[in-house]
């Protein structure tokens, strides 16, 4: 049974992490990131990928706006 619980606390914890962070990019705040150390396996995949997503997305948000303040457009399509 113990096996049982740790499994399930580590997909409790994967959750958590996933929801916080798709979260934080519903809210457009792509700043946020995980410690990846925290997990193992598959999950710390999952972890640093949406890191990455994150960090992409955060860069090219950046230069969208900057880029559209540059060339004077208020839309940054």
């Amino acid at each position: 049974m113990h096996a049982m619980d740790g499994v399930k606390a580590a997909i409790t914890r994967i959750s958590s992490e996933i929801l916080r962070i798709s979260e934080a990019a519903i809210n457009s705040d792509f700043s946020v990131r995980s410690d990846e150390s925290k997990y193992q396996h598959g999950f710390r995949q999952m972890v640093v990928n949406l890191c990455q997503l994150m960090l992409s997305a955060d860069g090219n948000l950046s230069a969208r706006i900057e880029g559209a303040y540059q060339w004077g457009g208020a839309d940054a399509r």
